[in-house]
């Protein structure tokens, strides 16, 4: 993830007005000079008019829609612009000082407003202001009378730069000015370029993970290194279990490392923990490590603490059940945090065990026990309210009831936690359920001479589902979605989506991804032919990333 400070150039059409801005800083001690307009135009791969046409919900990330292009030939008609990415306003708002860099929020384009910018594009798809070495706000609002044509400042020398003395210029001036530079003449926007998205798709084969870029160019092959560091990874495990590995957190404010020397070092503050594996929170705020017979937790963060305290203090600690058959390594493999990060399902030797971990004075609760060395009882994952767990003793699976003890059928539960449908994915299904789980009731929607391959839960109304017609091939496989709310007539029929052999949905932007047999896959209503890159490789699965617009909960 690139740190750098952007620098951007913007024209408000619509009031006569002179800016030069980089994203808005705090009052921190960061000092510099900004960048003059050959040093911008090294770093520019296009020179662009556009219009702001969608923001993200702290108006730092854009979609703009491109209305001429000035320098570097014909871009696309859409780009998505980050002046702040997620992983730095996550850090702003958790009060990380920018999340390390000098960023902070000042109010950002609004919709409607039309700018001339410098950008390049990243390889994930997503574009940036062309960087200068520029570390503090600088800000020149027009100060005379509102004239019928816009002000420019430029800098056109280190000096001017140094002192913000800049020459003021018209539009026709800057206009002559970039094709002087560029020896460029202005073009019009590619207009068959699709809506970007706002999240990189990723598309995994059985030897290769590929990104499908957010402006639908042809896919890349990335390595699980690089992938381990890439924005937003939410299918991978957040922690280690081999000497050497590195982990990030899910917020990615924090990451840790196992070395050789039996302990763990957290990066950013330079501590040290004895153990041999560890696991981030999903809240991000506590870290699990696993030493010998003794599961520490740690929190990453003191609360009542200054904002731009950054410590390792220990929070809790229980003893584990051992035995040579089962290490800290298959313990941690199996660890599983509740979505709110306050409860840690493990296992030992003695059963699968539930722990709240910011009670002191409360020991870990045995939920299941261990009927033999050889079938300990292990977590899956927390239902989305974290009532119920997905648990595997050895060759079977079902779904717990953290409060009663019940057990029901192993499953995918709803958003809002009163659904279940059962479904085990390693074993062969051509019959679907939709069941209340207090009490515990089913309806059977007909779906006839189908196996099913995929499910999970657009939301609390809706189920989407793969099914096909051959049960160890993908063949006549189809898209289905079924609203819960329909699901009372057992003789409902699914609504057809499409035809498709295996899907991945986006429940944050919404974003439905179907892979067809062709090889092609349809996203909002384009298709992107995944053939070329392939060349005959088969898809085992889809994975959006998280995206790169930041939404507020």
């Amino acid at each position: 993830m690139r740190f750098t400070i952007k620098f951007l150039l913007l024209v408000q059409i619509t009031l006569a007005a002179l800016v030069v801005l980089g994203p808005a800083k705090p009052a921190l001690a960061c000092s510099g000079t900004p960048a003059t307009i050959d040093e911008i135009l090294e770093r520019t791969q296009y020179v662009v008019k556009a219009t702001i046409i969608e923001v993200d919900d702290l108006n730092q990330n854009y979609v703009l829609e491109a209305q001429s292009y000035i320098a570097g030939g014909s871009g696309p008609r859409y780009i998505l612009l980050t002046l702040n990415p997620p992983i730095i306003l996550e850090g702003v708002m958790q009060g990380f000082h920018g999340g390390g860099d000098c960023n902070g929020l000042l109010g950002g384009l609004p919709i409607g407003e039309t700018a001339y910018l410098f950008v390049y594009r990243n390889s994930d798809g997503s574009y940036e202001t062309a960087s200068g070495p520029l570390f503090e706000q600088v800000f020149y609002p027009y100060q005379g009378q509102w004239r019928p044509e816009p002000q420019y400042e430029i800098y056109m020398t280190e000096e001017a730069a140094y002192s913000r003395q800049g020459d003021l210029l018209s539009e026709s001036e800057f206009l002559d000015l970039i094709a002087t530079k560029t020896h460029d003449s202005p073009m019009p926007p590619r207009m068959d370029t699709p809506y970007p998205l706002k999240s990189p798709l990723l598309i995994n084969t059985s030897n290769a993970t590929f990104m499908l870029p957010l402006d639908g160019q042809s896919l890349f092959k990335i390595t699980q290194n690089s992938l381990q560091f890439a924005h937003g990874t939410t299918h991978a495990k957040y922690g280690c279990i081999e000497i050497g590995c590195t982990a990030i957190s899910p917020n990615e404010l924090h990451s840790a490392a196992l070395t050789n020397l039996n302990e763990v070092i957290i990066y950013g503050t330079g501590d040290t923990i004895v153990g041999q594996s560890f696991l981030f929170s999903s809240t991000s705020d506590t870290i699990a490590v696993w030493n010998g017979n003794t599961l520490r937790i740690y929190l990453l963060r003191l609360p009542g603490d200054a904002p731009h305290e950054y410590r390792v203090t220990l929070l809790n600690e229980t003893i584990l059940r051992t035995s040579v058959r089962l290490t800290s390594q298959v313990i941690t493999n199996s660890a599983v945090w509740s979505k709110n990060g306050r409860f840690l399902a493990y296992s030992d030797t003695e059963g699968l065990w539930l722990w709240d971990i910011f009670s002191s004075n409360i020991l870990p609760r045995l939920l299941v026990h261990a009927t033999d060395q050889d079938e300990i009882p292990l977590a899956g994952y927390f239902s989305p309210l974290d009532r119920y767990i997905a648990v595997s003793v050895g060759s079977n699976h079902f779904t717990l009831d953290t409060l009663s003890g019940e057990k029901f059928p192993y499953g995918v539960v709803s958003p809002d936690d009163r659904y279940l449908i059962p479904f085990d994915p390693l074993n062969e299904q051509n019959s679907i359920q939709i069941c209340y789980l207090t009490p515990y009731s089913c309806l059977s929607p007909r779906l006839q001479d189908s196996y099913i391959k995929q499910i999970i839960w657009r939301n609390e109304d809706a189920v989407i589902i793969t099914a096909c017609s051959n049960v160890s091939k993908l063949e006549g496989c189809r898209i289905y979605q079924l609203p819960t709310y329909l699901s009372y007539d057992g003789y409902t029929q699914w609504f057809f989506q499409q035809e498709g052999i295996i899907f991945a949905y986006d429940s944050i932007t919404e974003t439905l991804a179907v892979l067809s047999s062709k090889g092609t896959v349809s996203i909002d209503g384009s298709i992107h032919d995944l053939r070329p890159v392939l060349s005959g490789q088969e898809v085992t699965s889809m994975v959006w990333m998280q995206p790169l617009f930041y939404y507020i909960d």
